[in-house]
């Protein structure tokens, strides 16, 4: 009966995640990316903005699926079925690098947000120094493995959206182009920051601090990744098509 629920709520979760993601793209959201972005929306770069925003939700959507499924699936051969939080926020992000690996063109952004990157893998790199001595060091030398491969794919993405050329536009859509490139910077380094402190979260060993790490990850990824201070940086070279 426990796993027939688990499984409902998973198969509940799904469908939610599936209407929010597929439907239209609303005036709302628009409105939230244009205010966050200082964005003057137009009819003729709103288009731009309403097919980055449901691009980018569809594929975040379906690596939340996959993280709700991967979760599930990880824990039926012990019988211990449930949802893992930190298997669906991996998913969401590696929806979003998949999103923007798909962009044709991207969107500019705050290059100082990549700090954050480097300065959470030198925390996990900290942690594991100081906890290898005292036992698992398997399980430190794979997390932080698997925190070090989270920023490199995060900055190879990264530098691709910040190097990819921009055709001639009019002002107005280059604005667009502009606030969408930052908009992209701000999720991929905010998310992979949390990605990488919840690996931290699983190297210490007290549960509970373990979980507020984890939380505080969340937030500071939410936090950056819906930051509505976005300094421009120098665009690329425009590339004529």
């Amino acid at each position: 009966m426990f796993l027939g629920l688990i499984v409902a709520s998973a198969a509940l979760i799904v469908m939610i995640v599936v209407g929010l993601a597929w439907g239209g793209v609303s005036r709302g959201q628009v409105a939230r990316f244009a205010r966050r972005q200082h964005l003057e929306v137009t009819p003729a770069n709103g288009q731009q903005v309403i097919r980055y925003l449901a691009h980018t939700r569809r594929w975040r959507a379906a690596g939340v699926i996959a993280g709700v499924i991967s979760s599930i699936a990880a824990g039926l051969p012990d019988g211990h079925v449930s949802v893992n939080f930190i298997a669906l926020f991996a998913g969401w992000f590696i929806g979003a690098l998949a999103a923007e690996v798909r962009m044709a063109r991207g969107p500019v952004g705050a290059r100082r947000v990549a700090s954050l990157l480097p300065a959470s893998l030198a925390v996990a790199v900290a942690v594991a120094a100081a906890s290898i001595p005292s036992g698992h060091a398997v399980r430190q030398v794979v997390t932080l493995a698997l925190a070090l491969a989270t920023t490199v794919v995060t900055m190879i993405i990264r530098n691709r959206v910040v190097s990819r050329g921009q055709r001639y536009l009019p002002p107005d859509q280059l604005a667009a182009d502009e606030a969408i490139r930052s908009r992209s910077l701000h999720v991929l380094c905010g998310g992979g920051a949390a990605l990488v402190l919840m690996c931290v979260a699983n190297q210490i060993a007290s549960p509970g601090l373990g979980t507020v790490v984890t939380f505080a990850a969340a937030i500071l990824g939410w936090s950056v990744g819906t930051s509505r201070f976005a300094v421009p940086a120098s665009p690329p070279a425009p590339v004529t098509v």
